[in-house]
C-alpha cells in the first residue's frame, strides 16, 4: 500500500490534482522512470539505458502483484 502512495504521490500534478484512483499506479511510475535520464545517473546506470530498462521490467511482475493485493476492508465502528 505504502508504494501505491509514493507512486500517486509522484504521479500528482503540480496543481495538486490528484491522479486517477486506480491500482495500476506503481506499473506506471515505473514505466515513466524508463525515460528518466537522471533516475539512470542515480541508480547507478548513468548512460546505460538498455540495462536500465532491463532492471526496471525485471520490477514488473512484483509491480503487478502489488497492484493486484487490496487494501483491508476498513470495519465500520
Amino acid at each position: 500500500m505504502a508504494t501505491q502512495k509514493l507512486a500517486r504521490a509522484y504521479l500528482s500534478s503540480p496543481r495538486g490534482d490528484p491522479p486517477p484512483r486506480t491500482h495500476p499506479a506503481l506499473s506506471r511510475f515505473l514505466r515513466l522512470r524508463k525515460g528518466r535520464p537522471e533516475l539512470r545517473q542515480r541508480m547507478g546506470y548513468g548512460g546505460n539505458y538498455v540495462a536500465c530498462c532491463a532492471y526496471i521490467d525485471s520490477l514488473m511482475n512484483v509491480a503487478t502483484r502489488v497492484e493486484s493485493r487490496r487494501p483491508l476492508e476498513r470495519a465500520s465502528g
